[in-house]
């Protein structure tokens, strides 16, 4: 019983730690000098996006964002109005 309770405890913790795209693009936007106050919510734009190159829009409070990730390079951010 006690090793059940640990594997339910651990997963909730693994769970917790799971990052959104919301969070990752927040961070990302932020780490490239853009500001995010308060990222709403990230959505992916289809039209926009291809095969192995996945575009997002980001909403923060105060701006927008078009954002495509790249393992290990940096991100392309356009400002949107």
């Amino acid at each position: 019983m006690a090793a059940a309770l640990l594997a339910t405890l651990l997963a909730d913790q693994a769970a917790a730690q799971v990052e959104t795209p919301l969070d990752v693009l927040a961070v990302r936007v932020r780490e490239q000098g853009y500001p995010c106050d308060n990222p709403i919510n990230a959505v992916r734009d289809e039209a926009a996006s291809q095969p192995n190159r996945t575009v997002w829009r980001l909403q923060c409070s105060n701006a927008s964002y078009r954002v495509v990730l790249h393992p290990d390079m940096a991100a392309d951010i356009e400002v949107l109005n």
